[in-house]
């Protein structure tokens, strides 16, 4: 997420990827295409990027991304994110590490 959104729209994407990685099992392609539609995957992946210092919010968007990634539709849109999944396997964060190594292995 940009540092200039607004921390309500920050609130609300956090609380939707809340909801879509504590379902439990995996989320069908439409699903997933639909979760994308509300919050899409740049708007995810820019939180785990911003200096925002949230507690909860690396685990949460991890979790949720891992989700996303582990569906068909999901793992179709990882070649367009390798400058992601490069700058997450060299990141400190060991949960951004764990879901760059998923991805990869997807």
């Amino acid at each position: 997420m940009e540092p200039s959104s607004a921390p309500g729209e920050l609130g609300a994407m956090l609380r939707a990827a809340s909801d879509f990685a504590s379902y439990p099992g995996l989320h069908s392609d439409d699903a997933v295409r639909q979760f994308l539609e509300q919050c899409p995957l740049p708007m995810l992946l820019g939180a785990l990027q911003s200096e925002t210092d949230v507690p909860g919010m690396v685990e949460t968007v991890t979790e949720c991304l891992h989700k996303v990634f582990s569906s068909r539709y999901g793992a179709s849109l990882l070649p367009n994110y390798g400058a992601f999944i490069q700058a997450g396997l060299l990141t400190d964060s060991k949960e951004i590490r764990k879901l760059a190594c998923k991805a990869v292995c997807t």
